[in-house]
């Protein structure tokens, strides 16, 4: 299997495929207009140096995403930002860039390890929003408000388990080998770690700020009516959970990679 290839026709229908899919996107209200321009530049790059191949796991896990999204939404149409497209994207197109360093192997590696973690966190969110009984903080035990931050359910760890079982499946198909079992678990243990990881550093670290005016306590990178002033309540201002996700699927990404030969 090649690292990528720099064939101008494959560029110029990485264009137009990347174009497609973020108009059809943006249309449906799955992409904010700075979302949709960062999933084109991705989509282009990664599907003009990879191909089919290297970029049907990370269109696969938009698209389910997305959907679960518009599940659990009802309908609603907020769209992914461009902070939530590149803390998804990011590792993901970096395993590729570095496929002549790393070697076909581990770039592979690297690249489904870090959508398991997307996957199994984003499908633990959505699922466990649907939840009948309210998640608990790993912060204090308490019930809290579905969706929050470093908070589980039953329904959200088999969300997690399900988002990492289908990544590590369609890895596995797209790179048969003799080993598959044994790299499919590899992949679904990889996206649950990295999605419990998220769910620790949501509880303990992620920044959490208090409004001055209404007193309500809010997560860090989160739009808040009131124009402040906002105090830290808990963990690390800076710590957004953009960039939790981030953190956690280059967690899953290094893993898997570092794993790979040991299967």
């Amino acid at each position: 299997m090649l690292c990528f290839s720099l064939n101008l026709t494959q560029w110029l229908v990485a264009a137009l495929l990347a174009g497609g899919v973020v108009g059809w996107s943006r249309a449906r209200g799955w992409l904010q207009p700075g979302g949709g321009r960062v999933a084109f530049l991705l989509g282009l790059v990664f599907f003009g140096l990879g191909g089919w191949r290297w970029s049907l796991g990370l269109v696969a896990f938009f698209f389910t995403s997305s959907v679960l999204t518009r599940w659990r939404a009802s309908g609603e149409k907020s769209g992914r930002t461009a902070r939530q497209v590149l803390a998804n994207g990011l590792v993901p197109l970096l395993s590729l860039v570095l496929c002549p360093w790393l070697g076909p192997d581990r770039a592979w590696a690297m690249l489904h390890g870090g959508l398991a973690v997307a996957a199994a966190d984003t499908w633990a969110t959505e699922i466990g929003m649907r939840s009948p009984s309210p998640p608990y903080s790993l912060h204090n035990g308490r019930p809290v408000p579905p969706g929050t931050s470093g908070a589980v359910s039953p329904w959200g760890l088999f969300g997690s388990l399900l988002g990492a079982s289908f990544m590590a499946a369609l890895a596995v198909a797209l790179h048969p080998s003799p080993q598959a079992l044994r790299l499919f678990f590899l992949f679904v243990v990889v996206g649950v770690a990295g999605s419990l990881l998220d769910s620790l550093l949501g509880a303990f670290w992620q920044g959490r700020l208090r409004c001055s005016r209404c007193h309500s306590i809010f997560e860090a990178g989160e739009s808040h009516p009131c124009p402040g002033p906002y105090q830290s309540h808990r963990g690390w201002p800076w710590l957004t959970n953009d960039l939790v996700n981030l953190v956690t699927i280059l967690f899953g990404a290094l893993l898997a990679a570092y794993l790979v030969h040991s299967v």
